[in-house]
């Protein structure tokens, strides 16, 4: 039975159940197409891994499913043993990634906290560097989540906004035992070290403005949290561009260099370090939470 979803603000008409993303009200407006079925014959035949251009794109994961995406607009999903979790996952970051690209639309890697003024406040870092702790540790401080590893962002009138992307939350399994909120844990697939979270029923599906965003790092120096400059954020958020390396091959460059311009000049950034060598997330966070205070009173 076809479904209406949401994500990134998009509405979605699919062939397959989505239990991550927010579902919605029927929409004859769709504008994203997801459909269980085969990819093209050319990626049927070929052994290639990986294809793009501005309108295409075709990715396999072994044992998992092959994909397709076009136009902005259409998903095919060709399961290579049947539809599970992993197969989902994969949809969820690559071939949502993907629509965004060919939209036009630039996604970030990042996670983040609605604040107590509605307004948001975002972590941006590479991979497992703490992104979603953070969040999760905040949340347990009261803080809602507004978004967990990739986000929208967009200036209008000098001030930057934010669009989630839809309600699940990814954690690895040490930052699952030490926090005290989420009881059940959701396998997100066979070979994937993390487990997911679904928080739909507190979902914010509208933009937000964004107060201020954290580029989180972790080396031997205790914990620091410190302005950056405009030229810094603009450094930063072109390393935390969303599958960043599609970028040449999709033609985007334009993109990503006005889009980021732009947001850097109009973003309060700040640099969040933590020691690597020991566990201080919870201090890290309280940092954090002390810095939020004193930037939104």
């Amino acid at each position: 039975m076809k479904g209406y979803y949401q994500a990134y603000g998009l509405s979605i008409l699919s062939d397959i159940n989505l239990p991550a993303l927010l579902s919605i009200k029927k929409n004859v407006d769709s504008t994203v197409n997801v459909l269980l079925g085969k990819v093209p014959n050319e990626y049927l035949r070929s052994d290639a891994n990986f294809y793009a251009n501005p309108k295409e794109l075709y990715f396999n994961i072994n044992n998992v499913a092959k994909y397709y995406v076009k136009d902005g607009k259409d998903v095919t999903i060709q399961p290579a043993k049947g539809l599970n979790n992993e197969v989902l996952l994969y949809f969820y970051s690559n071939c949502l990634a993907a629509i965004l690209l060919q939209r036009n639309k630039l996604p970030f890697h990042a996670s983040g906290v609605i604040l107590p003024n509605r307004k948001v406040a975002l972590f941006a870092g590479d991979c497992g560097v703490g992104k979603s702790t953070i969040v999760t540790k905040l949340r347990e401080l009261g803080y809602p989540l507004f978004t967990d590893d990739t986000l929208l962002l967009s200036n209008q009138d000098q001030n930057v906004y934010a669009t989630a992307s839809y309600p699940l939350l990814k954690l690895w399994e040490n930052t699952f035992k030490e926090q005290n909120t989420f009881k059940r844990k959701r396998v997100l697939g066979k070979n994937i070290e993390k487990y997911g979270f679904h928080f739909h029923d507190k979902f914010e599906d509208e933009p937000l403005e964004v107060e201020a965003i954290f580029f989180l790092n972790k080396d031997d120096k205790p914990i620091q949290i410190s302005e950056l400059k405009s030229v810094d954020v603009f450094e930063r958020l072109l390393k935390n561009v969303y599958r960043k390396e599609w970028i040449g091959i999709m033609k985007k460059q334009m993109l990503q260099f006005n889009a980021v311009t732009s947001l850097s000049a109009s973003l309060k950034g700040y640099y969040a370090c933590r020691p690597s060598s020991i566990d201080t997330f919870q201090e890290f966070s309280e940092a954090i939470h002390t810095k939020i205070k004193s930037i939104i009173d």
